[in-house]
């Protein structure tokens, strides 16, 4: 008798994708100081937002994606980025820091960022973004300490 191994077939990579979008800014508190951005989000890098500042000196920000989650209804973030709703609801505020140098209140309409947001979990939905990353890469860990006489 001959037995039979189900092996699985491997699944397809996952596909790399990118959403880019621009949305309009401006200085919180300031709306005549408008700045040109665009946003992009990018499956290999699933847990990162880029935001393009294109004006004289181009600058480019990244921060983790989940900050858009929690930032449009309540404060999130604690270090260089915060993201957080203004006053008025009709805009989210990303306050921008360099240690040394200051920091910057960017007002967005709150609508294109949850647009965005909204995109980008179509995208990758929330809780999915690690086998987004490398996927097998627990199988090989788990592997490599098992060939090393350790735990996983």
């Amino acid at each position: 008798m001959t037995a039979r191994i189900n092996i699985p077939k491997p699944k397809p990579p996952t596909q790399p994708r990118k959403h880019t979008q621009a949305i309009p800014a401006h200085l919180a508190g300031h709306p005549t100081a408008s700045l040109s951005t665009v946003w992009t989000y990018d499956t290999r890098d699933p847990h990162a937002v880029q935001i393009d500042f294109r004006q004289e000196k181009n600058t480019t920000w990244l921060f983790d994606r989940s900050l858009l989650l929690d930032g449009l209804t309540s404060p999130a973030g604690e270090m260089d980025v915060q993201v957080f709703p203004s006053d008025d609801s009709q805009h989210v505020i990303i306050r921008l820091r360099v240690p040394g140098e200051g920091q910057a209140d960017i007002a967005f309409p709150i609508e294109d960022v949850r647009q965005f947001r909204n995109i980008t979990y179509g995208m990758v939905q929330v809780g999915a973004e690690p086998e987004q990353i490398v996927p097998g890469v627990e199988s090989f860990l788990r592997k490599a300490a098992e060939h090393l006489g350790g735990d996983s």
